[in-house]
């Protein structure tokens, strides 16, 4: 399945991910894709940041819905 992403420049980016993966995989494709550090990442899915143990799938995640990709500096 394809995740959209934003970052708070509002700028969109795709990855694409399984709905078995963890949250953590995500991010370390976001910081392959981005070079921005996995530990800096917060991902906010329908007001709720997601945890990194958790799957894509357990948070219902959907293709047409995005992602926000707050990074911390």
């Amino acid at each position: 399945m394809k995740l959209t992403f934003k970052d708070l420049k509002q700028q969109k980016f795709v990855i694409e991910a399984e709905p078995s993966e963890t949250i953590s995989e995500i991010k370390a494709k976001i910081s392959t894709e981005k070079g921005w550090e996995a530990s800096q990442q917060k991902l906010i899915y329908s007001g709720k940041i997601l945890q990194d143990a958790n799957t894509v799938e357990s948070y219902n995640i959907e293709e047409k819905g995005f992602i926000v990709c707050m990074v911390s500096k």
